[in-house]
């Protein structure tokens, strides 16, 4: 298991690797699925929005200095969270 540094300072424990398909995600039943798709929602816009201003800061590099360092620490806690 790799203990991996992210720009938070925290080190992870866990084991990254990236799965093709896992029947075992999320619980059976609809309420888990939808709960799984509001969160995958919420993530993946501030992953979007994260992204695009960005680009903003790598033109204006005045312009929101600690953006890109605080949004990924926030999406980081918002997935331990649910974990």
């Amino acid at each position: 298991m790799k203990k991996i540094l992210v720009p938070t300072g925290a080190i992870l424990d866990r084991e990254l690797t990236m799965k093709i398909f896992d029947p075992h995600h999320i619980q059976p039943g609809w309420p888990a699925w939808w709960a799984h798709l509001k969160q995958a929602i919420k993530v993946s816009g501030l992953m979007i929005g994260s992204g695009l201003l960005g680009l903003v800061h790598a033109l204006v590099p005045f312009f929101l200095p600690e953006f890109l360092a605080l949004a990924s620490a926030r999406i980081q806690w918002m997935l331990d969270e649910n974990n």
